[in-house]
């Protein structure tokens, strides 16, 4: 079994510093901070308004379809709410204000 410890060691160089740019905030390190959408150009919003689209749209546009199929396709059935029947307080009388105990 190899021993790590018996490879050659390369020497990786140090990453210089990215250039310091007022429009695009920097971490301490160097390495350029993410912008929010708010900090983005006007030239990215329908791009992101796209992206944005897609990221909610394709989910629901996936699940149907697949439920479509398995109805359509496969033949399995539609699911069904089943509803209890429903229980109505009794009725208070007129003169009452709440509930009463014995």
């Amino acid at each position: 079994m190899a021993n790590f410890d018996d490879l050659p060691r390369r020497k990786v160089p140090a990453a210089s510093p990215a250039p310091q740019n007022s429009r695009y905030p920097q971490f301490p390190d160097g390495i350029p901070r993410p912008l929010s959408p708010g900090e983005l150009p006007s030239k990215y919003k329908p791009a992101e308004r796209r992206v944005r689209v897609m990221i909610i749209a394709l989910p629901i546009a996936i699940v149907t379809s697949w439920v479509l199929w398995n109805r359509l396709v496969k033949g399995e059935e539609r699911k069904v709410l089943v509803r209890h029947a429903s229980t109505t307080p009794p009725a208070m009388d007129s003169g009452s204000t709440g509930p009463t105990t014995a």
